[in-house]
């Protein structure tokens, strides 16, 4: 009720995610789902692992644009620049 769109939506309410608070996975999974993304998520305290990386949502129902994030704790999330 407080954002008319998804832009409005993660500037208003998910803005601060990764420096003041940490998702849960199924919030990664809703927020995939609202934005129509695909986020994949690096890891780096599962290297080495078969969850290193992990998508949300891991099948999109179409081919979706895919964003990039690392996380060292699962709390907080970085861009990547490449």
């Amino acid at each position: 009720e407080s954002s008319p769109d998804p832009l409005s939506f993660m500037m208003n309410h998910q803005n601060s995610i990764g420096d003041t608070c940490g998702l849960d996975q199924i919030d990664m999974f809703i927020l995939g789902y609202s934005l129509q993304v695909k986020i994949k998520v690096f890891r780096l305290f599962k290297f080495n692992s078969r969850d290193f990386a992990v998508c949300y949502p891991e099948e999109p129902l179409r081919e979706w644009p895919e964003i990039s994030l690392l996380t060292e704790n699962g709390h907080h999330y970085h861009i990547p620049v490449f």
